[in-house]
């Protein structure tokens, strides 16, 4: 499991780095020349996601506590 951090956290890195120079590969082409372009992502900072991961990793066990201990 702690490899497969590693390798998410590096392509992360990685991805933030592409998009810091404003060159966004698409992942999709659209087939329909019409139709609307979409609008711009928003630029997401890796640590805030991480920080996400990480909080809701620890605090997710919480309601289990809750249901076992409370009484």
């Amino acid at each position: 499991m702690i490899v497969g951090l590693v390798f998410l956290a590096k392509s992360g890195f990685m991805k933030d780095r592409e998009q810091s120079d404003g060159t966004i590969t698409p992942l999709l082409l659209k087939e329909d020349p019409f139709a609307p372009a979409d609008p711009p992502p928003k630029k997401t900072s890796f640590k805030t996601g991480l920080l996400i991961c990480l909080l809701s990793g620890i605090l997710s066990p919480m309601l289990n506590f809750m249901v076992a201990f409370g009484a």
